[in-house]
């Protein structure tokens, strides 16, 4: 017994839709053309936030 159409998309949707998330984040400084400032108390775009 195969799913219906309304059972694929309730698995396909989120799921296609978690995988653009996370494409998205993983190239959100090349997106925004900005790169993240890491200190040991800060995580922020710039050093001007400090």
């Amino acid at each position: 017994m195969g799913l219906s159409a309304g059972a694929w998309a309730l698995l396909l949707v989120p799921t296609f839709l978690a995988i653009i998330v996370m494409l998205v984040y993983g190239f959100w400084d090349r997106i925004t053309g900005k790169e993240y400032y890491v200190d040991e108390d800060v995580l922020g775009y710039d050093e001007k936030m400090l």
